[in-house]
């Protein structure tokens, strides 16, 4: 379970860490669609964050518990 959730949880920070930056320059330009937040709202970046991870982390979540359900010696047996 440890395995899967760590890959998704290393995909999920990467992923992050481009998009926030990339976020960032292109609210510059969208500005004028952003009523009552400056482009740069700590508090929304972190909910958006905390909200991707959240998604992320039960997403990896469903196919390892499901994975964890089998029995290994049928796995190995049906490849």
């Amino acid at each position: 379970m440890w395995l899967v959730l760590s890959e998704t949880l290393w995909l999920t920070l990467a992923g992050i860490a481009a998009g926030v930056p990339l976020a960032l320059w292109a609210a510059r330009y969208a500005k004028s669609d952003l009523f009552g937040i400056s482009p740069a709202d700590p508090v929304t970046i972190a909910g958006a964050v905390a909200a991707l991870t959240g998604v992320a982390m039960l997403a990896g979540y469903v196919p390892a518990h499901r994975a964890l359900r089998i029995d290994p010696v049928m796995a190995v047996r049906y490849e």
